[in-house]
Formats: structure tokens, sequence, C-alpha cells
């Protein structure tokens, strides 16, 4: 929780943290006071992180076979991006990627 030197009245931030910690339970909240100095861009400002976008896709594709399939699932899943295409004119990308599991009899 930031810039909570702004906050007047504190007891108005205990309530806004309870809420926060049940909506991601696993999560720790710390009050943080101090800001960092400000300074210049350590990365391009279209860098959204330091991993391809292929190797988001892949685990985004992951992410979403284990909240759709939980218990039928194996962990040791793995994804391929097979192909990506780009329609900038359409703002749209295809892809289309390859689950693997360790074992043959699971789901195809």
């Amino acid at each position: 929780v930031n810039k909570v030197d702004k906050v007047k009245d504190k007891a108005k931030l205990l309530p806004v943290m309870e809420k926060a910690q049940e909506l991601w339970p696993e999560a720790e909240f710390i009050p943080v006071v101090e800001t960092l100095p400000e300074g210049a861009p350590m990365f391009p400002e279209d860098q959204v992180s330091t991993v391809p976008m292929r190797f988001m896709a892949a685990e985004t594709v992951r992410e979403k076979l284990f909240m759709s399939l939980q218990q039928e699932l194996p962990y040791s899943t793995a994804v391929e991006i097979e192909f990506w295409t780009e329609e900038p004119e359409r703002n749209l990308v295809n892809i289309g990627a390859i689950i693997y599991t360790t074992k043959k009899n699971h789901k195809g």
C-alpha cells in the first residue's frame, strides 16, 4: 500500500488494507511512506517485461488451462507457441499453441 503518508486520517487505512487482504489472502501488505527518488526510465516505455512476448503468451495459456481444468490437468504441463501472426491494422495477434503433458493417458 503506497503513499500512506498522503492519508490524513490513518484510521481510514485499516479498512482498505483489510479489504485488500480479503481479496488477496496470499499477499503481504506493507504500508509504504517514503517514495523512491524519480529518475530516468531504465527500460523503453513499451517494454512490459524482461521476458519475450511468446513466453508470456505460453504462460497465459498454461494459467488458463489450470484455472479451467483444475484437478484434471497435471502440473507437469508445458505450452509451446507454434505460430504467432500479427495483424496490426486489426489490433490482433493470432497464436497457435501446443500443450504437452508428461503422460500419454491424459486428456487430449
